[in-house]
């Protein structure tokens, strides 16, 4: 979380995703240095309001409908009632320990939001402002978003006609499906152009 000044007056989310054989348990902890949890399988801590105003929800659901898979759900949501409070900036740490591990492997997802003005309350100013995962924890690897990690898609990366080779713009990743073991790999084309043509989805279509 960044802030310098002004608050962040949006919902940042945090989602890890792993095979539904294993069970970890998470703990996070604050920029001012308290820690929260452990949570482990099945359990949540729902809208919990913290010192410095954040409110902090954890969720570790067990084989999600969508897909079979485990996953954790952290939120940091500001206090948007008197007296306000924007989400806490600095560095928030989460840290995962296995109950049972028999594979080890998740992916971790942080919901995006452009950074745009939300308006002022008293004397602060409030935006919305991005999370991000730090030079450490942050892989090139695994940057898809949730659009292009829907069934019956296609994303399309950039192209780099000099080098012959996907741009280091363009996200990429693996998609988890229902056989968890098994993950296509995203994005599926690649377009240096700057139109592309899209097959008709009207009436009579094939």
């Amino acid at each position: 979380m960044i802030g310098n000044g002004i608050s962040d007056g949006s919902e940042n989310e945090v989602e890890i995703w792993y095979e539904a054989q294993d069970q970890f348990e998470v703990l996070i902890k604050s920029p001012s240095g308290e820690w929260f949890g452990p949570v482990g399988p099945g359990q949540f801590i729902e809208n919990k309001r913290l010192e410095s105003g954040t409110v902090l929800s954890i969720y570790c659901e067990r084989y999600h409908v969508s897909n079979g898979a485990n996953r954790i759900s952290v939120f940091l949501s500001p206090r948007l009632k008197e007296p306000y409070a924007g989400v806490e900036a600095g560095t928030w740490i989460i840290r995962l320990r296995g109950v049972s591990i028999r594979d080890g492997r998740y992916d971790a997802w942080i919901e995006r939001d452009d950074p745009r003005p939300m308006g002022r309350v008293g004397d602060r100013a409030f935006w919305r402002f991005p999370s991000y995962f730090n030079k450490v924890s942050n892989v090139d690897r695994s940057s898809v978003n949730s659009l292009g990690c829907g069934h019956r898609v296609i994303s399309v990366a950039n192209y780099d006609e000099v080098y012959q080779r996907m741009n280091v713009t363009s996200s990429q990743g693996p998609r988890p499906t229902a056989a968890s073991s098994r993950r296509w790999r995203r994005p599926e084309r690649a377009s240096w152009r700057p139109t592309a043509f899209l097959p008709r989805t009207g009436p009579g279509s094939p």
